[in-house]
């Protein structure tokens, strides 16, 4: 009866640990919202600049304003 404890209690810290190892992932590859204005050194919206995510495909363009906004992986 001893060892069949045990064992649920093994059970129990491996799901455990494997929920919150889940949990954890999902939030680590969440994507963060960037945003931010493109100018010139005069202070000028630099329209349709293209704003790209080193080392990704992903990239967006500066609307009229200068102004762009992208969802971006942490790291």
């Amino acid at each position: 009866m001893k060892h069949r404890h045990n064992t649920a209690r093994n059970l129990k810290g491996l799901f455990c640990t494997l929920f919150l190892g889940l949990i954890s992932a999902a939030f680590m590859t969440a994507a963060a919202q960037v945003t931010g204005t493109v100018t010139d050194t005069d202070g000028e919206p630099l329209t349709g600049a293209t704003i790209i995510v080193q080392g990704t495909k992903l990239a967006a363009a500066a609307d009229i304003d200068g102004n762009f906004s992208l969802d971006a992986k942490p790291g």
